[in-house]
């Protein structure tokens, strides 16, 4: 889950993905969605969008302390990553690009 984001090209991705699969063979992807990378809790504590919906080429960058799990009181020796926004159309569209067949979207 979330491992989407740090794919710079889902294009090329779809690709290595489908030479990888055996012929009849399955990718399930649980992940999120990609409004997730775009809001964040603003000043008042409510949601606000802070980052681009749309797929853009230039990666998000993230500068934060901790993950999305639990980090307890660890401390992380580096704090930015860059991340991309892919929004289920295009993701669903690089593989049946491939030749892949979609049986399920829930």
């Amino acid at each position: 889950i979330g491992s989407l984001s740090y794919v710079p090209k889902i294009k090329e991705w779809a690709s290595v993905v489908s030479g990888l699969l055996k012929l009849g063979g399955r990718l399930f992807i649980r992940e999120f969605h990609p409004m997730f990378l775009s809001l964040d809790n603003g000043e008042s504590g409510d949601m606000v969008i802070n980052s681009p919906y749309f797929e853009r080429e230039e990666p998000i960058i993230m500068d934060r302390q901790g993950t999305y799990v639990d980090s307890g009181d660890y401390i992380f020796s580096s704090t930015r990553r860059a991340v991309f926004n892919h929004g289920i159309g295009e993701v669903v569209q690089a593989l049946l690009d491939e030749g892949m067949r979609l049986t399920a979207l829930r």
